[in-house]
């Protein structure tokens, strides 16, 4: 039974990668797109809208609200961090953006900021990460 369950999840795994992949791809098409509050693309985005848009591009379902992206998937620690992963800042998570590797996030950060690919220290304070692919 365990064989059978490594084996599933091995199986599993590249399909998750090349999801995330797809997920950070999605979310660079995004780049230079307007702020705004409430907006879940394709023309503009808030910080949680530009998440659950590009999630939604390979069949997954996110909640519109940077809270809510904070408790579901799995817990990610920090030197942890993959493509793809959602990371949320503050200490109330109220902003989130898409982990795009070699420490860099994607975010639509607020009014007047396009969407933008930056350090993660630009998120602010670091709150945590989930993993949902």
């Amino acid at each position: 039974m365990l064989a059978a369950h490594l084996l599933l999840l091995s199986a599993m795994s590249p399909q998750s990668k090349a999801d995330a992949a797809t997920v950070v791809a999605v979310a660079r098409t995004a780049i230079g797109r307007p702020y705004q509050w409430g907006a879940a693309g394709p023309d503009a985005f808030d910080c949680s809208g530009l998440v659950v848009w590009a999630y939604a591009q390979v069949g997954i379902t996110l909640p519109h609200s940077s809270q809510a992206l904070a408790v579901g998937g799995q817990p990610v620690d920090r030197p942890d961090l993959q493509p793809g992963d959602v990371v949320t800042f503050y200490p109330d998570a109220s902003h989130a953006a898409i982990y795009s590797g070699d420490g860099n996030i994607i975010q639509a950060a607020t009014y007047g900021v396009p969407v933008e690919e930056v350090p993660i220290v630009q998120g602010g304070p670091f709150h945590n990460a989930r993993r949902y692919v």
